[in-house]
């Protein structure tokens, strides 16, 4: 019932638009808040993942061009981490192609991890049924990212959000409230 009565097509846009606005104004003000970028070392695929996580947090470039240093002095990737944390630096730099290209041979064996981020890709690069497809993937492994995935799939489309689709965000919500 909450989420039909706040998420009626205007009041979902508004809605996403307003929760939008407040993560790239906290992205703005960590920017503001350094006067310099650090220089970070970068040795290791735990280290690259760590200054990924915090490149998210703080929107520190810097973080970006240690993980660039250290992917172009190793060869190309071997590993499905390796192609997932290549993905996400290209992602993170912009180069949406390249992002693609080192997950497509994840997509086969998937998580979670990865069908979030294809899912975006896909939105990005203006693919709404390649998003929409990801999205239904994510909700093998979490029915409520996977219904939130395709609430924004939708929303970016002009979509009015389905009412199924908000009745199981709503029952969702509830099951979380009541374990809290």
């Amino acid at each position: 019932m909450i989420l039909q009565i706040l998420f009626t097509d205007s009041r979902a846009r508004v809605l996403l638009a307003g929760c939008s606005l407040w993560l790239l104004a906290s992205a703005v003000q960590a920017h503001s808040l350094r006067a310099e970028h650090t220089v970070f070392r970068v040795s290791t695929l735990d280290d690259v993942e760590e200054q990924l996580n915090r490149y998210r947090l703080t929107g520190d470039d810097g973080l970006l061009n240690a993980v660039g240093e250290f992917f172009g002095t190793t060869d190309s990737p071997a590993t499905n981490r390796q192609h997932l944390l290549r993905a996400w630096h290209a992602q993170a730099i912009h180069d949406f192609a390249q992002a693609s290209t080192y997950l497509a041979p994840l997509l086969s064996h998937g998580s979670i991890h990865v069908w979030l981020l294809e899912a975006n890709l896909q939105r990005v690069l203006g693919n709404t049924l390649g998003s929409e497809s990801a999205c239904r993937e994510v909700t093998v492994y979490s029915a409520l990212f996977g219904q939130i995935c395709l609430l924004q799939a939708q929303l970016q489309q002009g979509e009015s959000p389905s009412m199924p689709l908000l009745s199981k965000l709503e029952r969702m919500y509830t099951l979380l409230a009541e374990r809290q």
